[in-house]
């Protein structure tokens, strides 16, 4: 083997070599970068102590559907729905801005059947047949 042949191989081990340094020094960096962008996303979305904030809260069932929303309205409702396999909401619980609380049960169509609130003026109870004509309204 001549002189040049040996420096091109050592050249070619040399370069593979450094290639390999390469693809693994770029792996680490590249999970380095991953878990720094976890980490980042879990602190904006846990507060310092530990608190989760959204504006949105669902929960979903083991086949993906909507199975509870808690939101707030654009009114600054506080709403919190629990809704049946198919999306409806059945049972809605709310608390207005300036504190009455509200609880609706409705039927499949989302028809209002019970509902009972503390206003005012004290509490406040409705039950109602399926043509939503009243059977108890107090007061």
């Amino acid at each position: 083997m001549t002189a040049q042949a040996i420096d091109l191989q050592f050249v070619m081990q040399r370069l593979d070599a450094v290639e390999t340094e390469n693809r693994s020094l770029k792996r680490i960096v590249g999970g380095v970068l991953l878990g720094a962008l976890v980490v980042l996303g879990f602190a904006l979305f846990v507060s310092r102590s530990g608190v989760v904030e959204a504006r949105e809260f669902i929960v979903r069932d083991g086949a993906g559907n909507r199975r509870a929303v808690w939101t707030t309205t654009q009114q600054s409702i506080s709403v919190l729905h629990l809704l049946d396999r198919e999306g409806s909401a059945r049972a809605t619980l709310s608390v207005t801005p300036e504190g009455t609380p509200s609880l609706a049960l409705t039927d499949h169509d989302e028809k209002s059947l019970a509902a009972m609130a503390i206003t005012d003026e004290g509490p406040a109870l409705g039950l109602y047949d399926g043509d939503r004509k009243p059977l108890i309204a107090m007061p």
